[in-house]
């Protein structure tokens, strides 16, 4: 389970669910990471059991916590704390079945906010400042690629790569 103070656990679910940083298209790229996912030899849902569990091997090691996983729209939210200071970061992944045995996974991480959640009012210093761009310094690419090497059992290739517009 993911490593957390009091506080920013309180708070996360306010900024999860507000996510300041992404407000501006551009700015939001500086701490954005998307890729596209093939995993064949798969179902939606193995697809999605797979991802899961390579979550939960990585947990600890990742700081990673799956908060939400949606059977029903094929969807996962996994909540990230960074290790010094408890910033929140996101990773959502969508899944689309695109044959009986083909599944694409379109992930993104993304950092939340400018100030990190363990600050008081964080959630609301970051709608204040949601316009200051900051730098993801990487986590969201690494997050990403730490999650896709994790998923063992099935063949994922990465088809393709880069921030994208919400």
């Amino acid at each position: 389970m993911a490593k957390s103070c009091c506080l920013a656990t309180c708070q996360a679910p306010i900024q999860a669910f507000l996510r300041p940083a992404i407000w501006v298209p551009g700015i939001r790229n500086l701490h954005l990471a998307t890729e596209t996912w093939e995993m064949s030899d798969c179902t939606i849902e193995a697809a999605m059991d797979a991802v899961i569990q390579g979550v939960e091997n990585i947990a600890d090691e990742e700081n990673l916590r799956v908060r939400q996983d949606d059977r029903n729209h094929h969807y996962l939210k996994i909540w990230s704390f960074t290790a010094t200071c408890n910033w929140l970061d996101i990773v959502e992944i969508r899944f689309t079945a695109v044959s009986e045995s083909v599944t694409h996974a379109e992930a993104r991480s993304y950092s939340s906010g400018l100030f990190p959640a363990c600050c008081p009012l964080a959630f609301i210093f970051n709608c204040l400042f949601f316009w200051v761009p900051f730098s993801g310094n990487g986590f969201n690419i690494h997050r990403l690629e730490a999650i896709r090497k994790a998923i063992s059992g099935i063949n994922v290739n990465v088809i393709q790569h880069g921030p994208t517009c919400c």
